[in-house]
C-alpha cells in the first residue's frame, strides 16, 4: 500500500497519479511543485476531488430525492469534462488519466442510479390504526373510551414500539387525533400482544352495535398488521405489500401517495 508523501494517508487504488517519479499523491496540495507545470494537472485534480466526493455521497443516500440530487451533480461534471474525454490525449500524462477517471465516473453514475434499487431497507412488524375511519364509525364518545382503555393497558404492559406515522408528534405517542397511526414492533410476539390488547378492548364494547363494525368475529376493520418499510420516494412508512417497482425511477415505491404514483 502506498502512502501519500505529505499527508500520510494510506491508499491503494488508482487514480492517485503524479507526473513525478516519487510516487502517488492524494491532492493538489500534496503533489510535487513540478506537477503544476504539466498540462491538465489542475483539471485532473479537480476531477479526482469530485470523483471521491461523489463516492462518499453515494454511501449516504437515503431517499430518491438525494439520489437525483447526486446524479445531477455528477451529470454537470460529466458535461464539463466531455470535451476533454473526446479530445486528443496523445502525449499528455494527465489528459490520459482524465480519460481513465472519466470512464470510472460514468460507471459511478450508473451505480448511483441503482443504489436504491439494491439498498437493503428496514422492515418492521406493523400495526396501522386508521383512527379517522374508526371515529367516523363509532363516534366521539366510544372512541374516547377505547383510547383511554388502550392507554391503561399500555401502562400495565411493557414492550417496545415506535409510531412512524407522518402525523405523530412523537414516536412514543398513539393518538386518535391522528388520521392514522403506524406502529412498528421489533418482534411478531410484541405485535400480536398489542393486537390482543385491542381485541380485548373492542370485545368489551361489543354490546354497542357500532363497535362490531370495527371488530367482529375476531377480525378488524380499519386496523391492519402488515410488514412495513419506508418508501424512498415519499418518505412514509407503508405496508410492504403495497410497494411496486417503478422502472422509470428505478426504485420501489409504495404507490399510496401522489408523489409515488406509477
Amino acid at each position: 500500500m502506498n502512502l501519500f508523501s505529505k499527508c500520510n494517508i494510506p491508499f491503494s487504488e488508482e487514480p492517485y497519479q503524479s507526473i513525478s517519479s516519487e510516487g502517488n499523491y492524494c491532492s493538489e496540495e500534496c503533489s510535487p511543485e513540478d506537477s503544476l507545470e504539466h498540462p491538465y494537472f489542475f483539471e485532473y485534480m479537480n476531477l479526482m476531488s469530485s470523483f471521491h466526493h461523489f463516492q462518499e455521497k453515494k454511501l449516504t443516500i437515503q431517499s430518491f430525492e438525494e439520489r437525483i440530487d447526486l446524479e445531477n451533480e455528477i451529470d454537470l461534471v460529466i458535461e464539463d469534462y466531455k470535451s476533454l474525454y473526446f479530445g486528443d490525449s496523445e502525449g499528455s500524462f494527465y489528459k490520459a488519466h482524465i480519460l481513465q477517471l472519466y470512464e470510472k465516473l460514468l460507471l459511478l453514475n450508473d451505480e448511483v442510479n441503482d443504489v436504491l434499487h439494491h439498498r437493503e431497507y428496514e422492515t418492521y412488524y406493523g400495526v396501522s390504526i386508521y383512527w379517522h375511519e374508526i371515529w367516523n364509525t363509532v363516534g366521539d364518545d366510544l372512541l374516547s373510551k377505547i383510547y383511554l382503555d388502550l392507554l391503561d393497558h399500555l401502562s400495565e404492559t411493557y414492550f417496545f414500539y415506535r409510531n412512524l406515522s407522518w402525523e405523530a408528534k412523537s414516536e412514543n405517542e398513539i393518538s386518535p387525533r391522528n388520521f392514522k397511526d403506524v406502529l412498528c414492533f421489533l418482534t411478531i410476539e410484541d405485535q400480536q400482544r398489542f393486537v390482543s390488547i385491542l381485541k380485548q378492548i373492542f370485545e368489551k364494547y361489543q354490546s354497542e352495535h357500532v363497535a362490531t363494525k370495527v371488530f367482529h368475529e375476531d377480525e378488524f376493520t380499519f386496523i391492519y398488521t402488515p410488514s412495513i418499510r419506508k418508501c424512498f420516494v415519499c418518505g412514509h412508512w407503508e405496508a410492504e405489500a403495497d410497494f411496486k417497482f417503478d422502472s422509470e425511477r428505478n426504485v420501489h415505491v409504495c404507490n399510496q401517495w401522489e408523489a409515488c404514483e406509477v
